[in-house]
């Protein structure tokens, strides 16, 4: 996959200063041209998209494979960053959203996860909320030919290709690398949990 290599600068010349607040943090906040004497709505449109798709074949039919990416107790044994739901769900996705405990890092915080599109055993389109990072990540699965009781299982994030961040260490990072990073973290997570030795 290759890098952004115009990911650490925002389009239009943008740039990030970090600006104290509240109790001596520091939050990533938006400067230059396109900040300065521009609207909200302008900036806003002024941010690029960046769109990330990996796939991988997993080895298990396409509806055990749905039913380990929406039942909340199976993804809570295959995905150490979800802890558990906030607000348990028994009709997930079709309930409509649902909050996770997450953990990034050593960090934990609420994940929130709206459905957009469900197909189910095929597709499940959603908007996630962690902190000040927004995206949209789809998820598609198809049987792989020739190979019965396989999935080809691929994982889209279009996000923008900048995030403000809140830290003292970090007020800019590389928003393409971070959804590499999830996506080939949640399929190598998901493959091993189907691997003959897993924990299915």
């Amino acid at each position: 996959m290759q890098s952004d290599r115009r990911s650490p600068r925002a389009p239009g010349g943008l740039s990030f200063r970090a600006s104290a607040f509240g109790s001596g943090g520091r939050a990533a906040r938006c400067v230059g041209p396109a900040s300065r004497g521009s609207s909200r709505r302008e900036r806003e449109r002024a941010v690029r998209l960046i769109t990330v798709v990996m796939s991988r074949v997993i080895d298990a039919d396409p509806d055990r494979v749905w039913k380990a990416l929406t039942n909340p107790a199976e993804i809570a044994a295959w995905d150490a960053r979800m802890l558990a739901p906030v607000d348990p769900s028994n009709d997930y996705p079709f309930s409509g959203g649902v909050r996770w405990r997450y953990q990034l890092g050593g960090v934990q915080l609420v994940m929130h996860d709206r459905p957009l599109e469900v197909v189910p055993g095929a597709r499940l389109k959603r908007t996630i909320r962690l902190g000040t990072l927004r995206y949209d990540q789809t998820l598609s699965l198809s049987p792989v030919r020739d190979q019965p009781g396989q999935t080809n299982l691929g994982i889209k994030i279009v996000s923008p290709n900048w995030i403000p961040l809140v830290g003292d260490a970090v007020d800019r990072f590389s928003a393409r690398e971070l959804a590499t990073r999830h996506i080939d973290e949640t399929l190598g997570q998901i493959q091993a949990f189907f691997a003959p030795d897993g924990a299915r």
